[in-house]
C-alpha cells in the first residue's frame, strides 16, 4: 500500500467515522424516542377506543335492561309482545333484533327484525337479518349466564353474508328467570372512531379467540398480531409484521371485561419517518464528508507523495547512472530541505561519477592502445620468427636451385639459337625458357625472404613516385579486368628514406592482390596522406570480396593462399618484409562481401643536421 494510499484512507476514516456515529447515535436516539412517542399515542387511542366500545356495550345493556323493567312482558300475551318491543326497536337503530327467549332458548314471541335487505338504509333504519342471521343471533345469546346473573353479553360474531361485527345482549324478565330479552347490537357504529384513530395507519377489533372482527386491518392476522393481543390485561405495544410481511408499530387494549380488543397500528416507514429522515441526512453527511475528507486526502497526498516520487526517481536515476531525472522544487518546508540537500548530493554524484567516467575511458583507451601495440609485437614476433625460420629454409632451397636453375637457363638459351627462334623446336624452347625464368623469380623472392628488414642504398624519395609507377604499371590490366583504379596524394608530403624499388614492389603485391579479389565493375583506390608530418599513410582499397576473419592473421604468412592471385602465398609475405624494413606498420581491415583495406604507415626521414 503506498503512502498516498494510507494518507486518503486515514484522512477518510478520520473524516467518515464521527459522522457515522454521530448519525447512529441519532437515528437509533431518534427510533428510541419516536417508538416510545408513537407508541404512547397508539397506547392511548387503543385505550380511548377500547373505553367507547365498553361504553356503548354497556349503555346499550343498561338501556336494554330498562325496556325489560318498564314492560310488563308477564302480562302480555303472545301477539302483544312483538308490538312492545317494536318501541325500542325503532328507538334504537343500531339493535338489530328483539327477542324474548325462553329458558330452553326458543323464542316466545315473533322476533322483531327487519327481513327486507332490498329497502333503502334511510328507509328501514336497520341493518336486515335474514334466516341465517338469526340463526346465528339464536347461537349467540348469551342465555345461561342471563338467566344467572341478570345481565350477561356474548362474545362478538359475524353474521352469515355481513361484514358488521355484531353483540348479543341478554337481560332477565322475571325474577322468577323464565325469560330473557335478547338483542343484537350492531358495532357499525365503531367504524368512525376505528377509522378516525386509523388515520394512516390500521384499527381493528378482535375477540378473545383472536379473530378478527372488523376495522381497517388485513385479512387475518400474523401470528406476532395474535401474540399481540393473547392474554391482554392491559394496553401492550410491540413491533409486529403483519400478513403483508411490512413491518408495523402496534398497540392493543382490552375492553373491559369483555374479554376482546381494539389494536391501533402505524406502519414502521410511517411511524419512524423522522429517523428515517435523520438516518438519510446522516448519510447524505457521510458522503459529503467522505468527499470532502477524501478530496483534502488526495490534496494532501499529492503535496506529500509527487515531492517524495520525483525524489525517488531521481535517485533511482542516479542508481542507473542517469541524470535526467527532474529534481522536486525546493520549497520551504521539511521536503524542501530534503529536496536542496539531495540536489547537491546529485550534484556530487554526478561530478564525480563523471570524474570516474573519464578516467574510466581513458584508462580504457590506453589499455586498449597498449593491448593491439602488444598484440601487433606478438604478432610481429611470431611472424618474424617464422619467417626467419622458413628463410633458413628458402636460403638453402634457393642456394641449390640457383645453380641448376642457371645452367638449364643458359643451355636453353644455346639451344634455342641453334634450331633457330621461328621453327616449332624454337617455339618450344621459348616456352621452356620462360617457364625457366619464372622459377628464377620464384627463387628470387625466396632469396628476399631468406634476408627481410635490409635495405640496400637506402636514400630520400618522394612516396608518391614509387605508388604512381606502380599504378601506371598496372592500369591496363585493372581496365581489362573492368575495374577502376585511381590515386589520390596530398600536397607538401614529407619525404621518405627506404628503397623506392622495393616500396613500388610493395604497392605492386597489394594492388595484384586487390584485382585478384576485385569483381568486375568493382573500384580499387589508393591514397597517400601525411599524418601530422612525422609519418607517412598508404592505403589500399577495394571492394572485392574480403577477408574471412579466422583467415586475417594467416594472410602475412609466407606459402599462405586464399586461392584469389595465382602464385606460390609469398605476395603479402614479401610486402610485410618490405615493411618491416623500412621500420613500418601494415595492417588490414576487412569485411566479408564489402572489401579489403591495407593501411601502410611509414616513419618520415629524419630532418637534416644543420651546422654552424
Amino acid at each position: 500500500m503506498t503512502l498516498g494510499t494510507r494518507i486518503q484512507m486515514a484522512t477518510g476514516v478520520a473524516g467518515l467515522v464521527p459522522v457515522l456515529v454521530l448519525g447512529w447515535l441519532a437515528v437509533h436516539g431518534t427510533r428510541d424516542e419516536l417508538t416510545a412517542s408513537v407508541g404512547n399515542d397508539l397506547e392511548r387511542e387503543a385505550s380511548e377506543l377500547a373505553r367507547d366500545c365498553e361504553r356503548l356495550t354497556l349503555d346499550r345493556l343498561q338501556g336494554l335492561h330498562q325496556t325489560a323493567s318498564y314492560i310488563p312482558f308477564d302480562r302480555l300475551s303472545r301477539k302483544d309482545i312483538p308490538a312492545a318491543l317494536a318501541i325500542p326497536y325503532r328507538q334504537s337503530p343500531d339493535l338489530n333484533i328483539l327477542a324474548v327467549i325462553d329458558r330452553s332458548g326458543r323464542a316466545v314471541a315473533d322476533v322483531v327484525s327487519e327481513p327486507r335487505p332490498d329497502l333503502d338504509p334511510a328507509l328501514r333504519g336497520h341493518e336486515p337479518v335474514d334466516q341465517p342471521g338469526l340463526d346465528a343471533f339464536s347461537r349467540a345469546v348469551p342465555l345461561d349466564a342471563a338467566l344467572k346473573a341478570g345481565l350477561a353479553v356474548g362474545p362478538p360474531y359475524r353474521a352469515p353474508g355481513s361484514g358488521v361485527p355484531r353483540l348479543a345482549l341478554a337481560v332477565r324478565i322475571d325474577p322468577a328467570g323464565q325469560w330473557v330479552l335478547a338483542a343484537e347490537l350492531s358495532l357499525s357504529g365503531l367504524s368512525g372512531p376505528l377509522q378516525d384513530a386509523a388515520g394512516e395507519g390500521a384499527a381493528y377489533l378482535v375477540d378473545g379467540a383472536g379473530r378478527l372482527l372488523g376495522g381497517a386491518a388485513s385479512d387475518g392476522l400474523s401470528p406476532e398480531e395474535e401474540a399481540l393481543v393473547d392474554k391482554l390485561t392491559g394496553p401492550r405495544t410491540r413491533r409486529v409484521v403483519r400478513r403483508d410481511g411490512q413491518p408495523w408499530l402496534a398497540s392493543a387494549a382490552p375492553v373491559g371485561s369483555l374479554g376482546w380488543s381494539v389494536v391501533v397500528a402505524q406502519p414502521i416507514s410511517l411511524a419512524f419517518r423522522a429517523a428515517d429522515r435523520i438516518q438519510r441526512q446522516s448519510i447524505a453527511w457521510a458522503l459529503g464528508a467522505l468527499l470532502l475528507s477524501g478530496g483534502l486526502g488526495l490534496l494532501l497526498s499529492r503535496a506529500l507523495t509527487r515531492p517524495v516520487r520525483r525524489l525517488t526517481e531521481a535517485a533511482d536515476a542516479l542508481r542507473e547512472g542517469r541524470s535526467d531525472a527532474p529534481l522536486p522544487e525546493a520549497g520551504p518546508d521539511e521536503l524542501g530541505a530534503l529536496a536542496r540537500t539531495f540536489t547537491h548530493m546529485a550534484g556530487e554524484v554526478r561530478r564525480r561519477d563523471e570524474e570516474i567516467r573519464a578516467f574510466n575511458q581513458e584508462l580504457l583507451a590506453r589499455v586498449d592502445t597498449r593491448t593491439r601495440e602488444l598484440r601487433d609485437a606478438e604478432a610481429q614476433i611470431a611472424r618474424t620468427r617464422r619467417l626467419t625460420a622458413l628463410g633458413s629454409l628458402s636460403a638453402g632451397v634457393a642456394q641449390g636451385l640457383n645453380s641448376p636453375l642457371t645452367s638449364v637457363v643458359g643451355l636453353v638459351t644455346l639451344a634455342r639459337g641453334q634450331v633457330g627462334p621461328a621453327s616449332e623446336a624454337g617455339q618450344l624452347l621459348a616456352t621452356a625458357l620462360s617457364e625457366a625464368r619464372r622459377v628464377a623469380d620464384v627463387v628470387r623472392d625466396l632469396r628476399r625472404l631468406a634476408g627481410p628488414g635490409q635495405l640496400e642504398g637506402a636514400r630520400r624519395f618522394q612516396l608518391d613516385r614509387p605508388v604512381a609507377a606502380a599504378v601506371q604499371r598496372l592500369r591496363p590490366a585493372a581496365t581489362a579486368a573492368g575495374l577502376a583504379l585511381s590515386l589520390a596524394t596530398e600536397p607538401d608530403q614529407p619525404p621518405l628514406e627506404g628503397d623506392p624499388e622495393q616500396v613500388e614492389a610493395l604497392v605492386t603485391r597489394l594492388l595484384e592482390n586487390a584485382l585478384a579479389a576485385t569483381p568486375p565493375g568493382g573500384r580499387i583506390s589508393v591514397r597517400i596522406a601525411s599524418v601530422e608530418g612525422a609519418a607517412l599513410r598508404l592505403t589500399v582499397t577495394d571492394t572485392g570480396r574480403g577477408i574471412a576473419p579466422e583467415l586475417r592473421d594467416r594472410i602475412f604468412d609466407p606459402f599462405f593462399s586464399t586461392g584469389q592471385a595465382a602464385g606460390a602465398g609469398l605476395g603479402l609475405s614479401l610486402a610485410h618484409g618490405i615493411v618491416e624494413a623500412h621500420h613500418g606498420r601494415i595492417q588490414v581491415e576487412s569485411e566479408p562481401g564489402r572489401g579489403t583495406t591495407f593501411t601502410v604507415h611509414f616513419p618520415a626521414a629524419a630532418s637534416p643536421a644543420r651546422h654552424a
